[in-house]
């Protein structure tokens, strides 16, 4: 791969527990964290990726802590981010209802127009057991699509999806600010 001309900064947002270190560790690793805890504040993770049809980036993945008490310190994360990913927990509503208050912090801590895009994890946990789905695909595609955001659903504890929804979403990213 040729020598990233640009950097791409990244965020991940939404609730604790909906899986976005996880997700961060799955797409630049493809590994899960050997010891997974509670992000404190932001970490921040790099990758060199390829757009099609051509170039390439230094991804700055930011994942952002989830709990209320430190969304004044990751504020300050969202700024010159060319696109958020939002993340909420397919088996549990109260995640997906607070997307709409994630949606309203970025829109307030962002730059203008930042390229957004809906995750719904832990699909891997509605195969085995399907009632445990707490919002349909249908609530969650009205609402990115009500918001100008790309949907769709992933696994981070089994890899389905994940990277996948990082070039689809890296591709718009490039794409909007190409």
């Amino acid at each position: 791969m040729e020598e990233p001309t640009e950097v791409c900064k990244i965020v991940l947002a939404g609730d604790s527990d909906v899986g976005k270190s996880f997700l961060s560790s799955r797409y630049i690793h493809n590994v899960l964290p050997s010891s997974p805890a509670h992000t404190i504040g932001v970490e921040f993770t790099t990758k060199t990726v390829a757009f099609k049809p051509s170039g390439s980036a230094k991804l700055q993945l930011w994942d952002v802590a989830g709990m209320e008490r430190y969304r004044s310190m990751t504020s300050m994360c969202f700024r010159s981010a060319a696109g958020v990913v939002i993340v909420f927990d397919l088996t549990q509503a109260s995640t997906f209802q607070s997307v709409s208050a994630w949606l309203e912090h970025v829109r307030h801590s962002c730059d203008p127009n930042p390229v957004l895009m809906l995750l719904g994890n832990k699909s891997d946990v509605l195969g085995e057991h399907p009632e445990m789905r707490a919002v349909t695909y249908e609530n969650a595609q009205a609402l990115a699509n009500s918001n100008g955001m790309s949907y769709m659903e992933v696994s981070a504890v089994s890899g389905v999806g994940v990277r996948e929804a990082f070039e689809v979403f890296l591709d718009e990213v490039h794409r909007r600010t190409h």
